[in-house]
């Protein structure tokens, strides 16, 4: 894995690949390579790929146009339009997908929410949209024949809601969300506040709030908090810090403080976390 790829220890990248019906789903998991892999694609399905790790790009076969993609990106996949993914060499390649039928995409793109000009999305890399697909895969292997109907639709309903998001009237927003996002996963002692933050992308606080909802399905202090979590559960399962540096670190008033919010979130403490992660915990 190259050093611009994502930490996946928080995802389940275990190749897997479901059939049911006329819908398929998985994870497809392509160790690294010495030279780039090409794929070319002809089915006539509508496909929804989200990427975990590895680089490369999808050649439009007709126009010759090139869409590169890397981890975090979200690729359509248009019915009866031939491409070819390419994989970059040297790197692990993980993603996530279902494959629909084909009238399913005309169905979006009445919407207004895919687009043949637009097939990839920078989502960026959030194990909420890993976890939603990983939940559906296991329910589609597991349903019974007769609420088969019931996943497919739940399958439809996740994937429109990514899309929504940067349908037409929200695509403006697009780079004041990624901005935020970005400070929001660094400034864990929350030296700006969300108001502040609103205020310096020019936006009002109502505004700034309902439209970062909407990009990221939660908002912009829950998100702030599970980013601020995780990478406090990376440190407690690689150093022996004393419980008080990590919630100094962190920007947390107390132990108590910290315990209680890391425990709101996992479901287990951290001192309970570094046990599983078979680190020695020091008072």
């Amino acid at each position: 894995m190259s050093a611009a790829d994502p930490d996946l220890t928080f995802f389940d990248t275990s190749p897997i690949h479901v059939v049911r019906s006329h819908f398929i789903a998985g994870t497809s998991r392509i160790p690294m390579g010495e030279e780039a892999r090409s794929n070319p694609i002809r089915d006539n399905l509508c496909g929804a790929c989200y990427i975990l790790s590895g680089k490369g790009e999808i050649v439009d076969d007709r126009n010759g146009i090139h869409y590169p993609f890397s981890p975090g990106c979200f690729i359509q996949w248009i019915p009866a339009d031939p491409h070819t993914r390419i994989l970059f060499p040297n790197e692990l390649y993980v993603d996530k997908y279902f494959v629909f039928p084909s009238e399913f995409y005309w169905i979006f793109q009445k919407m207004g929410v895919a687009s043949p000009e637009h097939p990839i999305l920078e989502l960026g890399v959030h194990p909420e949209i890993a976890n939603g697909y990983d939940e559906i895969i296991r329910e589609l292997r597991e349903q019974t024949e007769l609420k088969l109907p019931l996943t497919i639709e739940k399958a439809f309903s996740f994937i429109l809601n990514l899309l929504l998001p940067h349908s037409a009237g929200d695509r403006k927003y697009l780079r004041q969300m990624e901005a935020a996002a970005h400070i929001l996963e660094t400034d864990f002692e929350g030296n700006c506040s969300i108001p502040d933050l609103a205020r310096s992308l020019k936006m009002s606080h109502t505004t700034f709030r309902r439209v970062f909802t909407r990009f990221y399905k939660m908002s912009p202090m829950e998100y702030r908090i599970r980013r601020k979590i995780e990478k406090i559960q990376l440190l407690l399962s690689s150093q022996d810090l004393r419980m008080k540096e990590v919630a100094d670190r962190f920007g947390y008033a107390d132990v108590y403080t910290f315990s209680h919010q890391f425990k709101k979130i996992t479901g287990i403490s951290p001192a309970d976390f570094r046990k599983r992660s078979g680190v020695f915990s020091r008072l």
